[in-house]
């Protein structure tokens, strides 16, 4: 069930999430891997997105594929596909009734595991770090959970110590978010070398329409402002039990 909260104070909501949408499109520069969880416009459900780019033309060759609910990276093209399989093939999306988990790595499977076992989300990644290249990748992962009550989301993101050898573990949760509305968090903050990471809070982002628009109005900023763009999934979670539903939308077309 959505919070009470007046007209007006949606509308300032609402217009912070398209300002941050601009931003996201237009001075961001290179997020890397993003994700946003929140709630759709009809408040009939939870909604997650999942977007990856990438500089590397080994890892450019990826696509989105989900099968029976889980969305994975494959390669676009296996034959000529030269990526490092344990940081760029993964299960991305996975979940069945009320818990569904989201990530740019391997950890989603541990996520969804732990939190079914009554974990909260940063305590399933206990085993995890960021990842281990030259950019120190952070692992960011979400979650959505219908609950009593309401519904629940939580961000999580593993990146390294800004005081050198170690791990900054930082975790938000966000219960009964308005419609309309998610929290976006991203690997990276921009471009550099290395590669910055992502800093302060989640941005608040609007979720407006039904999938088909959402997917197409992130796609949109992905693929019209940066050519590195990969790949994008939507995911619409029913709040009624229903089967959820899912779009991807990808550069490459599989070559099989």
């Amino acid at each position: 069930m959505a919070p009470k909260i007046s007209s007006q104070q949606l509308r300032v909501l609402h217009d912070r999430a398209h300002k941050n949408f601009d931003t996201l499109c237009y001075e961001l520069g290179y997020p890397g891997r993003l994700m946003v969880i929140g709630m759709s416009e009809d408040g009939k459900h939870m909604v997650q997105v999942y977007g990856v780019t990438s500089r590397s033309p080994d890892n450019q060759n990826r696509r989105l594929k989900e099968v029976k609910g889980t969305v994975s990276t494959v390669p676009a093209n296996a034959a000529t596909f030269t990526g490092d399989p344990e940081f760029v093939l993964y299960d991305a999306m996975m979940g069945n009734d009320h818990l569904h988990c989201v990530s740019n790595g391997k950890q989603t499977r541990d996520a969804w595991d732990g939190m079914r076992k009554g974990g909260d989300l940063i305590s399933t990644l206990a085993m995890w770090h960021q990842e281990d290249d030259s950019n120190d990748t952070p692992r960011i992962t979400g979650a959505c959970e219908h609950i009593t009550g309401g519904t629940k989301f939580s961000l999580a993101m593993l990146r390294g110590s800004r005081w050198g050898a170690g791990c900054e573990r930082l975790q938000w949760i966000y219960e009964n978010m308005p419609d309309g509305l998610g929290m976006f968090l991203s690997t990276y903050s921009g471009d550099g070398k290395p590669l910055p990471p992502f800093v302060g809070e989640p941005w608040l982002m609007p979720l407006t329409g039904d999938i088909n628009h959402v997917a197409g109005a992130y796609e949109g900023a992905l693929d019209d402002e940066w050519p590195n763009f990969v790949a994008l999934a939507v995911k619409f979670i029913p709040l009624n039990g229903g089967t959820s539903i899912v779009v991807t939308r990808n550069k490459y077309p599989e070559v099989c």
